[in-house]
């Protein structure tokens, strides 16, 4: 049987088709082949920069663009690009959208990026997508002032799918700086579920890391753990060693925090062989520092906190130094050395109020006003404990303002004024309440017990000593609740 001109024109189609179809088809596992490469490779490059931005919304629209040109520059752009380097995307990109072409070079040099983009601000700040990607890259600079800035013309109802996500992770990062922990913990967590839904580990990986850190702050500590190993196990499978080694040190001054320093001290180590960056390393320096003191070794501790100090000096990193500035106070204020300690939160505050770090400013001047205290000078602590709220008044939020109200209603205390001592206190508790810092709490209520059986008493000041306790056990520190059980 033969066949006809139609049935011969049919079979003619559905080869044509069929061989279409495994052109797009092959095309596509090519697009997405070449994407991942692409992806990989920057992240890799990002490793040999102590400061890195990552939005995989930009390197998919920059790749899309490129991959789909038909122009002799977009093919030298897609070979360089897929194997991390990308100056020629940035010039290909540029002709089309300046934009796009520096948000992507915030992926190997952000610092350039950065400045670039601050400059060109009337190009962007109408786009809200790109005022968020902006945002993200001012929160690696810890640059809270931009971020304020921002935030205030930005519209969070009408915002939807990505644009909300980023939006919340830098709403969390700016409700640490307020330390409200639990607008903090709700954005972070929000913002995971869009990326664990939607496939973007680096993100996910991210917003692990955030939310360890929250919560570590929070006292909540198995939550910290599993958070910050779910950022390890991402971070490993990219084999991204130096944001392992900065997610092992986090891990490191967790267990600090509970107690468990053998264990820390090994996360360090592996922290310190896992990276090969000197800003990172005098970055897990200064937390090993934290851990020395812990460990009542406070020579080996200066050590290294002085060593992590010449590393920040020479790599001209402020934030890094007046953390270390801080820590040598804490390790000359247990030294008895008041004029070191203080000396060194001077310049530590100072450093911190350049970059407009007002809760870090706080932190300083918090520590200052304890050494102080511990001199019997109440009057200059005062002093220094009333700039603490002032800062507070002028510039928003900080965990300081509430251990401020405290130390100064513990001098009223020592000066036997009860009753404003009392009202100091309980406006300490309020705030930490408010942001359900347990330690916090059980400490305000362990001192108006205190208050409250010099007042004679004795029922009140039996409630408060029970109440502090019931929370000192939620924080699962040993010597606190050690501490308040002495008090009852």
């Amino acid at each position: 049987m033969t066949m006809t001109n139609f049935e011969y024109l049919l079979l003619f189609f559905l080869f044509a088709l069929t061989a279409f179809l495994a052109v797009i088809i092959a095309k596509y596992i090519r697009y997405k082949h070449l994407l991942r490469l692409t992806k990989i490779n920057i992240l890799r490059r990002q490793q040999k920069k102590e400061i890195n931005f990552y939005a995989e919304v930009i390197l998919v629209k920059s790749f899309r663009k490129i991959y789909f040109s038909l122009s002799k520059d977009a093919e030298r752009a897609l070979r360089e690009i897929v194997f991390g380097r990308t100056e020629s995307a940035q010039i290909f990109l540029n002709k089309k959208d300046k934009i796009l072409s520096l948000f992507l070079k915030a992926h190997t040099d952000i610092k350039s990026a950065y400045s670039e983009l601050k400059k060109n601000k009337k190009l962007w700040k109408n786009n809200s997508f790109y005022k968020i990607l902006y945002m993200m890259m001012a929160e690696k600079f810890f640059d809270y002032e931009q971020i304020k800035s921002l935030l205030k013309n930005l519209k969070p109802n009408r915002l939807k799918g990505l644009k909300k996500a980023y939006y919340n992770m830098i709403s969390s990062f700016m409700y640490v700086k307020d330390a409200d922990m639990l607008s903090a913990s709700a954005n972070a967590s929000s913002a995971l579920k869009f990326f664990q839904k939607h496939d973007m580990p680096v993100e996910e990986a991210e917003t692990y890391l955030k939310l360890g850190e929250i919560y570590r702050i929070s006292c909540v500590n198995d939550v910290a753990q599993t958070m910050l190993e779910s950022a390890l196990k991402i971070y490993q499978n990219f084999s991204l060693k130096n944001m392992k080694a900065r997610v092992l040190a986090v891990l490191g001054m967790l267990m600090v925090f509970e107690n468990r320093l053998e264990e820390a001290e090994d996360k360090f180590e592996q922290a310190l062989k896992e990276n090969d960056l000197e800003q990172i390393k005098a970055e897990i320096l200064n937390q090993y520092a934290l851990l020395k003191i812990a460990q009542k070794d406070n020579k080996k501790s200066l050590k290294f906190t002085k060593e992590a100090f010449e590393i920040h000096q020479d790599k001209k990193n402020a934030r890094g130094m007046a953390l270390s500035l801080q820590i040598m106070a804490h390790l000359y204020y247990y030294e008895n050395r008041p004029k070191k300690a203080v000396d060194c939160t001077e310049k530590a505050a100072e450093l911190y109020f350049k970059q407009k770090n007002y809760p870090a400013v706080c932190e300083s001047l918090y520590l200052q006003a304890t050494v102080l205290y511990k001199q019997k000078k109440y009057k200059k602590a005062e002093e220094i404990l009333r700039k603490i709220l002032e800062i507070y008044e002028k510039y928003g939020g900080n965990f300081h303002h509430a251990n401020a109200y405290s130390l100064l209603g513990l001098i009223y205390l020592k000066e036997n004024d009860l009753q404003r001592a009392k009202v100091l206190i309980q406006q300490s508790l309020h705030l930490e309440q408010r942001n359900d810092r347990f330690s916090g709490i059980a400490a305000d209520y362990a001192n108006l017990a205190l208050i409250e059986n010099l007042r004679g008493d004795e029922n009140s000041a039996k409630a408060n000593i029970k109440t502090a306790l019931e929370y000192a056990i939620k924080t699962e520190d040993d010597d606190l609740i050690n501490l308040i059980k002495k008090c009852s």
